[in-house]
Order: C-alpha cells, then structure tokens, then sequence
C-alpha cells in the first residue's frame, strides 16, 4: 500500500471470533421435517462469566446448518445447561445435529418493558 508516496507492508489479520457467551447443543438430536422444535443448550464461556450483572442474554437468530435455522430465545442468567432453544427445519426430510455444534452467540439484551396478560 502507497500512503504519501510511501510503500509499506500490509497484513490481514486472522479473523478472531468475537464471543463470551455462546451455547452449543447439549446432545446430539433430530429434528422433524419441516418443523420446530426446542432443543438443549448449553451455555460456554469464554474468560471467567460474570453472573452478577443486571444484562439479559439472548440468542442471536442464526442458520446452524443448511436448512436449520434459531429463533432469538431468551435465556435466564442462573441457567446454564438445559437451556431450551427453539429451531425450525426448512428441509423436507428430518435433519439430525450433533452434540457440540455452535447454536449461537449470546448477546446482551436490553429488557424495554413487561406486561401482564390481564393488561389491554
């Protein structure tokens, strides 16, 4: 790269993940044909996770394999495993994913209000 006359070097750098909560699936399961379903997740931390804070997580929708995609699903700060995550397949023959494999990133939520269902 020229920059006022002067060549120098550029390097791409690796592309890292970004990520300090994410779940995986819990066990390896199948989903139906077109369908959805909840399935058990398990939430992964990168670093030390600091359960204290006042954010809510949730899941960032996402296509996991060609066909299966995750809804966004709010998941409870206390709860780590057994953390139902809604997916739905697309395809026309059921689909099945393994143990493991990267559901989706958690991202920090902010929680703008609540109702009651007795409320208009």
């Amino acid at each position: 790269m020229r920059l006022g006359g002067r060549g120098h070097l550029v390097y791409q750098r690796r592309r890292e993940r970004k990520w300090c909560r994410r779940v995986i699936l819990q066990e390896d399961v199948e989903i139906p044909a077109r369908s959805q379903v909840d399935v058990p997740g398990k939430v992964v931390f990168r670093g030390r996770p600091n359960c204290d804070d006042d954010l809510q997580w949730g899941t960032k929708p996402v296509t996991i394999i060609n066909g299966v995609h995750v809804a966004r699903t709010l998941a409870p700060n206390d709860r780590f495993t057994d953390l139902p995550v809604r997916v739905m397949n697309v395809q026309r023959q059921p689909l099945t994913v393994r143990a493991g494999t990267v559901i989706s990133d958690l991202k920090p939520l902010t929680i703008v209000g609540t109702y009651a269902k007795d409320e208009p």
